[in-house]
């Protein structure tokens, strides 16, 4: 007791600003429940969470509201993880950060509708990766994807929704020959997660690849700023399956979290 007088002012200060997980009202409010008995999304940002803290990096929640306040200069990196409705100022505040030396982490399709759920393009960029283009059998599906004059309605929204999720199970592996630094630095590696999205990488480095040949994992440069993406949902990634239960430790394995520490220590 004699000592607190000397200590009630000491504040723990961390060696690098804090990893931020981007917090979206919008894309929680459109989530549905899957096998869970907690009630998480699919796409859980904790076990993004607990992988960034067990990994020593100090991990905090960002809003869209202190994004515009100014608090991304109070952090070192986010973490856009289901995050596919961003509002259209946000992005903007998002894109021209990451452009002057910032730091992003995404999956899905980050930022690619606003609050109303208008396509937007402001992100695309930010990743180096694009939508693969379809085949011609796909052309059905592009005509229920098109937009109305009252903007996307109850058929694409069906449409847009993803059923089955334990039958989309898909792995990622290291690119053979990339020789990348954070490539180099993760060395051979497997995961399996939900969710894979077919894209093409116009921009940045592919440092994995998907089961099926498409691309897994991007590093990209964009402005002073770095990016990475990930194919498949990050909060369902794991080493030997892409499922979430109490016993999910069993397989967590060291590949994932190596991929992530390898980015963070690459950008500083």
């Amino acid at each position: 007791h004699r000592l607190e007088p000397l200590l009630m002012d000491a504040r723990y200060t961390h060696a690098v600003k804090p990893v931020a997980m981007y917090w979206s009202r919008i894309d929680l409010s459109l989530a549905q429940t899957h096998e869970s008995l907690y009630g998480c999304a699919l796409d859980s940002p904790f076990h993004i969470y607990r992988t960034l803290r067990g990994l020593g990096y100090a991990v905090r929640w960002i809003t869209p509201r202190q994004v515009l306040d100014g608090d991304l200069d109070k952090v070192g990196a986010v973490v856009l993880a289901g995050c596919n409705h961003i509002p259209r100022a946000v992005s903007s505040t998002l894109e021209a950060w990451i452009q002057s030396g910032g730091v992003v982490i995404g999956d899905d399709w980050p930022g690619a509708w606003d609050e109303y759920a208008q396509p937007q393009t402001v992100l695309a960029p930010v990743f180096g990766v694009r939508k693969k283009a379809g085949k011609a059998k796909d052309k059905a599906s592009d005509i229920v994807l098109q937009e109305s004059s009252q903007g996307y309605g109850e058929v694409t929204d069906a449409a847009l929704v993803r059923r089955e999720y334990y039958e989309k199970i898909e792995e990622i592996a290291q690119q053979p020959g990339a020789t990348h630094p954070v490539a180099r630095a993760v060395g051979d590696f497997m995961v399996s997660g939900i969710g894979p999205q077919s894209v093409d990488c116009f921009s940045g480095t592919v440092i994995g690849m998907t089961h099926r040949g498409s691309v897994g994992f991007v590093i990209n440069d964009y402005g002073k700023g770095k990016a990475l993406y990930s194919a498949l949902l990050l909060g369902t990634i794991y080493e030997s399956s892409g499922t979430r239960y109490e016993w999910d430790t069993t397989h967590a394995g060291l590949a994932y979290p190596r991929i992530l520490d390898a980015f963070l220590k690459y950008v500083g």
